[in-house]
């Protein structure tokens, strides 16, 4: 796929207890470097592995070259990848990319406001 680094993408089932399935998680390499742009080969990669093979990700990450794990070979380490999602690495980049896409996992601007609410604090009363 154009912008994807050649031989830097993989993908890895891991299992989720929580309803006894695997899920399946894609790491790439990009050469993108806007939230805007990744937002744009993140739904272009959905659209494509759903149309060929027919699953839906649940887990499409952008990650670094240097975060990237391969041995001397060329082989790629898909296991660490699936252990660092587990880990919580990539957790600040999804949250991201779910604010850039305004997605099912973010909430709208318009659904949270803050408010200050005045509030007496005073003596409370002895108990009888």
């Amino acid at each position: 796929m154009d912008g994807v680094e050649v031989t830097f993408a993989a993908a890895y089932g891991i299992y989720n207890p929580e309803s006894s399935n695997d899920t399946l998680a894609v790491f790439f390499v990009t050469q993108k470097d806007s939230l805007e742009e990744q937002v744009t080969m993140i739904q272009q990669i959905r659209e494509a592995i759903i149309r060929k093979i027919g699953i839906e990700p649940d887990h499409i990450i952008p990650v670094k070259k240097d975060q990237f794990p391969k041995t001397e070979s060329g082989k790629i380490h898909r296991a660490q990848l699936g252990a660092a999602l587990k880990e919580g690495v990539f957790r600040d980049i999804e949250r991201a990319l779910d604010l850039a896409s305004e997605n099912e996992q973010t909430l709208p601007d318009w659904f949270f406001k803050r408010t200050w609410a005045k509030e007496h604090i005073g003596p409370t009363h002895p108990a009888e």
